[in-house]
């Protein structure tokens, strides 16, 4: 979550922490145009993903597979990750292991490989240190990790798309976001 207000939560996403900034002050100052008593804003910002891509300093924003969004479905998840950049034994610099380390380690606590009888089979991380050593010694398959980080994002993101999918506000909040931020 990018951008947090105390009376209402809005989620914002793919955004640049300015954009993000400046529509949390315009939210705020249109709700106190109406004297909606107690309206301030508080924005935190952090470091963003980076780019999937391999090239990202060549590639435009709008290419379907710069990053992983909150209204992805099963198959656009599939199509990133197997677009992703995603060197063998190269840890540094590598997108796939940098969504690793900032979602699925917080998020699970873990991070499940399951690679072919021959690699080695099922193998359980439990920080980025023993995963970054079993991918830069070659041990983990890139196609591996990016199959087990596409499972673990399909599994963080299910409550999203079941929630929007129920629910139309919140599927219309979506839309008139991306029809109000989407184009240039």
């Amino acid at each position: 979550m990018y951008c947090s207000k105390l009376l209402h939560v809005l989620v914002l996403l793919v955004f640049g922490s300015w954009m993000v900034v400046l529509t949390c002050q315009d939210t705020c100052t249109r709700y106190m145009h109406r004297n909606i008593l107690g309206c301030t804003s508080l924005t935190q910002t952090t470091d963003m993903l980076p780019n999937l891509l391999q090239y990202p300093q060549m590639e435009n924003r709008r290419h379907p597979a710069w990053a992983i969004f909150m209204e992805d479905d099963k198959e656009d998840i599939c199509f990133k990750m197997e677009k992703a950049f995603c060197p063998p034994k190269l840890a540094e610099g590598n997108p796939c292991l940098e969504y690793i380390k900032y979602i699925i380690l917080p998020w699970f606590g873990m991070f499940e490989v399951v690679q072919k009888k021959g690699n080695g089979g099922k193998k359980t991380f439990l920080s980025m240190e023993e995963l970054t050593a079993d991918y830069e010694s070659g041990a983990l398959h890139p196609a591996d990790v990016k199959l087990a980080l596409e499972k673990s994002l399909n599994e963080i993101l299910q409550p999203v798309r079941d929630h929007f999918g129920r629910n139309g506000e919140a599927k219309d909040l979506v839309e008139a976001i991306g029809e109000c931020y989407g184009a240039d």
